[in-house]
């Protein structure tokens, strides 16, 4: 983010086979949605739901990348149950549950979060 501007500015070199262009599509739009509501999507008690959304957004046509998601997040839900800690309390302190797993699996964990409570309403209902 540049301050006073108008827009997100991202630049990535694809220079590697091993890079990996889901996950920075699913950083690039994050990055869009905290700009488009003047930060207000990446205030902590919200801030799950807009990394599992960006992932969800990326992921929703890739079952390879859905794959990978889910057993990733189950592996994030172990984590946290072993620690005492569920995935409940987890969205209240998200930024420390990040922390603790680290972005991998922290977006996991929120993409989970977010494509059930996409399944829930309804895919059409949650897009708006």
């Amino acid at each position: 983010m540049l301050p006073n501007a108008d827009g997100v500015v991202v630049r990535a070199a694809f220079t590697s086979d091993s890079f990996d262009r889901e996950g920075f599509r699913a950083y690039a739009l994050a990055s869009w949605m905290e700009w488009y509501s003047h930060g207000r999507a990446a205030e902590e008690s919200r801030r799950w739901l807009l990394d599992g959304t960006a992932q969800w957004l990326v992921a929703r046509d890739l079952p390879q990348q859905q794959d990978k998601l889910a057993l990733r997040a189950a592996f994030a839900a172990r984590l946290l149950q072993a620690r005492g800690r569920g995935a409940e309390r987890a969205v209240h302190a998200w930024l420390s549950v990040r922390e603790e797993l680290g972005p991998c699996l922290a977006d996991a964990l929120a993409w989970r979060m977010v494509a059930s409570l996409a399944q829930q309403m309804g895919e059409p209902r949650f897009r708006y």
